[in-house]
């Protein structure tokens, strides 16, 4: 069998694997010829560990083979964000100052993602210490969006998310404060998670420290994937070990994705923001969405779409949590008047 790296998803890389229709070592060949094409003109995957991924993936190999039980990850070739140590691979954080350190331990998401059976084999580029919207570092240089290479691939998951975007892995795990999943899913066609803070361990994540125990204030780790089922696989992988572990760091036991089968939409209330005065939208698209033919004002699956508009001037714009207050108390008269 041969799986379009082009549209496959984890989900069907994993039921492929686990039946026997390809092997994690032909997989793993096929993400790394198509590295050898493509990474080039894009700079998505910047470090490698193909020997010990290789072993990983034979492993796996003869794993299925035995018939015996099977990860939920099983024989998955993924890269990781090149802020995750990993243990015998070189782990940067895009700092200059860590363009040789090699850590002995993974950092508890890639210890997850291990335990669950995935092959890491490679890192993927991100900014100095992860601190921008662009992808760009003085050890790697600059990741390109794969759509449109004179764009930006978003930061600081845009390695991430380019490799995913590509079929370099079918998967990702990334981190955010101020959009770092959000906005390099965005950029590159994907579906990206922000799970609450403390829900997955952050030990082993660069910044802070390397080796640090500490957490930061407002930082998450979350998974980047082609679906939203892959999230969810990834979540429950990245979540498994850091809970688990002894000494394990902002891991709530037993955390997983709600089942989203089965909800009904109807009578939800969306807002839907166009006025916004710290970042304009163009007039006529506001004005598009506002008139659109059929009525936009009340959605397919039956929930009413209210038209928001926040108080707030040109020197103090107002926040999307001014917005988010004033939809959830917005009156019964106004949601009518806006559907």
């Amino acid at each position: 069998m041969t799986i379009d790296l082009d549209r496959a998803t984890l989900a069907e890389a994993r039921t492929a694997l686990a039946s026997g229709e390809i092997g994690s070592v032909e997989l793993l060949h096929a993400q790394l010829d198509r590295i050898d094409i493509f990474n080039p003109s894009v700079n998505a995957v910047v470090a490698f560990d193909v020997e010990q991924a290789t072993k990983a993936a034979k492993a796996a190999d003869e794993l299925q083979a035995s018939g015996a039980a099977l990860p939920p990850l099983h024989g998955v070739p993924l890269t990781v964000k090149d802020t995750y140590e990993t243990a015998g691979c070189v782990t940067t954080a895009g700092a200059p100052a860590y363009a040789e350190h090699v850590p002995d331990i993974d950092a508890d998401v890639v210890a997850g993602l291990r335990a669950d059976g995935a092959v890491i084999y490679g890192k993927t580029n991100v900014p100095l210490f992860a601190g921008d919207h662009q992808t760009y570092n003085e050890v790697y240089g600059l990741t390109r969006n794969p759509w449109d290479p004179d764009r930006t691939a978003g930061g600081s998951s845009g390695g991430a998310a380019v490799s995913v975007s590509c079929g370099f892995s079918l998967g990702e795990v990334g981190s955010d404060i101020g959009g770092s999943i959000r906005v390099p899913a965005h950029f590159n066609g994907l579906f990206g998670l922000k799970p609450s803070w403390g829900v997955i361990s952050e030990r082993g994540h660069i910044p802070g420290p390397p080796g640090s125990l500490a957490t930061t204030d407002l930082g998450v780790m979350g998974p980047l994937a082609r679906s939203a089922e892959d999230l969810g696989v990834l979540l429950d992988a990245s979540l498994r070990f850091g809970a688990m572990k002894v000494g394990g760091v902002s891991a709530v036991p037993g955390a997983s994705l709600p089942v989203a089968s089965g909800v009904d939409l109807a009578g939800l209330r969306v807002g839907l923001w166009v006025d916004d005065l710290g970042a304009a939208v163009e007039w006529l698209d506001a004005q598009r969405m506002r008139f659109t033919p059929g009525g936009i004002r009340k959605g397919a699956s039956g929930h009413d779409i209210c038209f928001v508009h926040p108080k707030g001037n040109d020197e103090f714009p107002v926040s999307g949590q001014g917005v988010l207050i004033e939809l959830v108390q917005a009156p019964a008269e106004v949601i009518a008047a806006n559907s």
